[in-house]
């Protein structure tokens, strides 16, 4: 008789360690899900800096080389000869300036339509997340360059189709 009550907390504890593993698992993935998604914001808000920081580094040297008003020119910036387009960077030119741009397996570059820029959107898994993009706005005679940064509630939304 001693035997069977033994076998019998044994199943016991066994079957409350499942369960509670299976709690664990169902807070836990979840969290690890939410840590991934915040890393992707965390990259775009980096992105958004380091393209503001050289917008204005751009202006500033455009605006002491007396080409801050001109349609096109071209300056050299860190050791960079870039276009510019009203003192600003064009979007072609970002990456030579901003060194992550080149990685490939991060930001996919997406030409606007409409609009002179560009959208850099975050490459999740391999696929572009279609929720989780940074756009790129050339300076126009009328409006200075700026950056507009897109997050929706969801970095890791289904792969866009090509």
């Amino acid at each position: 008789m001693n035997r069977k009550q033994q076998a019998g907390r044994t199943w016991l504890e066994f079957i409350l360690l499942l369960c509670t593993l299976g709690l664990l698992v169902v807070v836990a993935v979840p969290k690890f899900y939410d840590y991934e998604a915040d890393a992707n914001v965390t990259a775009l808000k980096g992105l958004k800096s380091a393209i503001d920081n050289v917008m204005v580094q751009t202006y500033e040297q455009a605006q002491a080389s007396n080409i801050a008003d001109q349609p096109r020119g071209t300056l050299t910036v860190e050791g960079v000869t870039i276009d510019v387009q009203f003192g600003y960077p064009v979007a072609n030119d970002l990456p030579q300036l901003i060194g992550v741009l080149k990685e490939e397996e991060r930001w996919l570059p997406k030409p606007h339509d409409s609009q002179a820029g560009v959208d850099y959107v975050w490459m999740y898994h391999d696929n572009p997340a279609p929720s989780c993009y940074l756009s790129y706005y050339e300076a126009t005679p009328t409006q200075h360059a700026k950056t507009e940064l897109v997050i929706r509630p969801s970095c890791q939304e289904a792969p866009m189709s090509q």
